[in-house]
């Protein structure tokens, strides 16, 4: 959003600019004068670091219209290496073109004289095509500048107030560069293709507070076709073929919104060399309702009634050949990344329909992939929000979803999260039904090297409670005729064997074939399992699933190699090192350091923000006072 309001405000102050030219320009209309004083407004205004040219321009229709063709904006190349050198360059910087500028409806006879008051019918910008780059000072600044200025503190020196009825840009282009390269081929962000329509747009003393006003306008609409991006440290490309938003209803819609990865899997982990998530994203259609565009710029609060998602597919991979790294996860619950958000963040509803998840995971002793798949997911999550007002009346956030596992064993599942602090706190319940031997074998034979010879599930029914650190759970699982196999993999072949006598034991004496409601039903009450701090919350859900599951099934303990993978001794690969205790609580340590001085920095920027909102409006309000006089 912040992008395409840079590019916004880069086009309206050209037209802007252009206009404060006309005002003051007297000299017979000549076309020379008018661009040397554009060209000086443009140079002077920026340290020469910019400079305009302008191909033709007339005026239209017995004085009362204009266009301008080819306006151009350059960087000069010599002012800034000079001012990238002195650490004066601006955070953002841009250069690009309009090919047509159209204004009509204005009296530009009465515009040069002594009039303060400019009235416009419509200004048309046609093929608008800007570059953006980010740049950050290598000292840090303090301070944070708002994302638009007060256009009318610019122009209050020669203008009283600016109305145009409407502002539309056709076929405008945009492409961003976080990085500063210059670099036209590769932009980190390509828009191919905006349009916008502002109505009724007023630039006064008084219209830049107006919180019913998005960037001086009434109405807003925009339509953004074909987005490509680039994300994650280059290793995702970002899309969305349609993007259409109108302020005057506050709704947004988008569609065939994707992230796919930019390399193969296997190029993916060379380059991570552990086993994170890689993962892909394909939302045919994406919804929000009672989005207010003033809510973000002048408040900093990205508020929504509602997000729809309907037909989406989401997909992460997982090569575990490779190992889990050590770094800490401890902070990344959803609660907890919710309440340290540097922004405020309200969305009432988010709802889910006919979507689909698909979890592979590559084994490391078998190098093969297991799949599990959650198909026609249709789930609601509620109270989504770090706003504390909002959360005093309400500290729950709550998901409740249903589902169809492995092709077609019913499931439901609820998760509440606590959001009153960032402790972790979280409730969750979940069912499960009709689940047979064929379901799951590929996936526990390629991952843990068994399978179910047979096994009938009748219902699973487990709710746990716990916060950051550990889980507890309980669950009563019906089913019958379960019988495991055991295999290895063998050193020569690398195929998986079955270990007969291994796999006969383990059936007469561990494994509980039966377990049956009101026939001596063994249940799992209050098994408590423990977060490893380089796992998630996930992580530790399934953890603590897998502990009343193995409670039930196996006749006494189970083995502890079912729990291999828990500590940093047990992780396989990827060159992780078997780490002491004091590695451990050094990384333990440093994790917790870091995520105090993520909240720090979130809260000293909240207040800073907060500052300069209270700044803004006390002068909009002193603005308003001098106006009246």
């Amino acid at each position: 959003m912040k992008k395409l309001i840079i590019f916004l405000f880069i086009v309206a102050a050209i037209a802007v600019t252009i206009l404060i030219v006309l005002k003051v320009t007297v000299n017979d209309l000549k076309k020379e004068d008018i661009v040397e004083n554009l060209n000086k407004i443009i140079v002077d205004g920026s340290d020469s670091l910019y400079s305009l040219t302008i191909r033709d321009y007339e005026v239209t229709g017995s004085f009362n219209g204009a266009r301008i063709n080819g306006v151009e904006v350059t960087i000069n190349q010599e002012i800034f290496k000079k001012m990238q050198a002195n650490n004066t360059l601006p955070e953002v910087i841009f250069d690009g073109k309009v090919e047509n500028i159209l204004i009509e409806g204005i009296n530009i006879l009465k515009l040069v004289q002594n009039n303060k008051d400019i009235k416009i019918k419509s200004i048309d910008l046609v093929g608008a095509d800007f570059n953006i780059y980010q740049y950050k000072k290598t000292v840090e600044d303090t301070t944070k500048a708002p994302i638009i200025t007060n256009l009318y503190d610019r122009i209050k020196k020669d203008i009283n107030s600016i109305e145009i009825g409407n502002i539309n840009i056709v076929k405008g282009k945009m492409s961003y560069d976080p990085a500063g390269k210059l670099d036209k081929k590769k932009p980190f962000w390509k828009f191919a293709e905006i349009d916008l329509k502002f109505k009724d747009l007023l630039v006064d003393s008084t219209s830049a507070s107006d919180t019913t006003r998005f960037i001086y306008s009434k109405e807003f609409k925009t339509a953004i076709r074909n987005f490509k991006g680039i994300m994650g440290n280059d290793m995702y490309t970002f899309s969305v073929e349609k993007c259409d938003y109108d302020h005057k209803s506050s709704y947004l819609e988008i569609a065939n919104l994707k992230m796919t990865p930019n390399a193969s899997h296997a190029a993916f982990y060379r380059s991570k060399n552990h086993a994170v998530s890689e993962a892909t994203i394909d939302v045919p259609f994406l919804q929000v309702k009672g989005i207010r565009s003033v809510d973000i710029i002048n408040n900093g609060l990205v508020k929504a009634k509602s997000i729809s998602i309907r037909g989406a597919n989401f997909g992460i991979y997982k090569d575990k050949s490779f190992g889990d790294p050590p770094d800490s996860k401890n902070g990344s619950y959803p609660n907890q990344t919710l309440y340290n958000l540097p922004f405020a963040l309200d969305v009432r509803e988010l709802i889910l329909k006919k979507s689909t998840l698909v979890y592979t995971e590559k084994g490391f002793n078998t190098k093969k992939e297991g799949v599990l798949t959650f198909g026609n997911i249709n789930g609601t999550m509620t109270n989504i929000t770090n706003v504390k007002s909002l959360v005093r009346q309400n500290p729950w956030s709550e998901l409740n979803a249903k589902a169809t596992f492995q092709g077609g064993s019913p499931m439901t599942a609820r998760l509440a999260f606590d959001l009153r602090d960032d402790k972790g706190r979280y409730e969750a319940d979940a069912t499960l039904t009709k689940l047979k031997a064929e379901q799951i074998n590929p996936v526990i034979k390629n991952l843990g090297m068994a399978e179910t010879e047979s096994f009938n599930l009748k219902s699973l029914n487990y709710t746990s409670k716990g916060d950051a650190k550990t889980a507890t759970g309980s669950m009563e699982l019906i089913y019958s005729d379960l019988k495991v196999n055991i295999f290895q993999k063998d050193e020569e072949t690398k195929k998986l064997e079955e270990k007969k006598v291994i796999s006969f034991l383990a059936n007469l004496i561990k494994v509980r074939t039966n377990n049956l409601k009101d026939k001596d039903e063994v249940k799992a009450v209050n098994i408590v399992s423990e977060r490893p701090f380089f796992k998630g919350f996930f992580a530790l859900i399934w953890f603590n699933i897998f502990d009343c599951t193995t409670a039930i099934a196996f006749k006494g303990k189970a083995p502890d190699i079912l729990k291999k993978g828990r500590t940093l001794e047990g992780i396989p690969g990827g060159g992780v090192k078997k780490a002491s205790p004091e590695e451990k609580k050094a990384l333990e340590d440093k994790a917790e350091q870091q995520k105090k001085d993520d909240k720090d920095k979130a809260d000293t920027q909240k207040k800073l923000d907060k500052k300069t909102k209270s700044d803004a409006s006390d002068k909009a309000k002193e603005d308003r006072r001098k106006a009246e006089k």
